[in-house]
């Protein structure tokens, strides 16, 4: 990838996949529509850097850098 931040590309053609993957529900609830944990929480693969969990891939393409706390 040609720029990572947190290990999450920040290409536009990633951030239109990922964005794809979410389903929008009429009550306001994001839906993830790939992979998921034993407790529902959503994953995703960012070979060959490893597993994120969705809602930070998501935080980190909108915000950028997760602070920490």
């Amino acid at each position: 990838y040609r720029a990572l931040l947190n290990g999450v590309p920040q290409r536009p053609e990633f951030a239109q996949w990922f964005w794809s993957r979410i389903e929008k529900s009429a009550n306001g609830c994001w839906h993830w529509c790939q992979a998921v944990t034993k407790r529902g929480y959503g994953v995703v693969s960012l070979y060959p850097f490893g597993i994120s969990q969705a809602h930070r891939v998501a935080y980190q393409i909108s915000h950028g850098f997760i602070p920490e706390g």
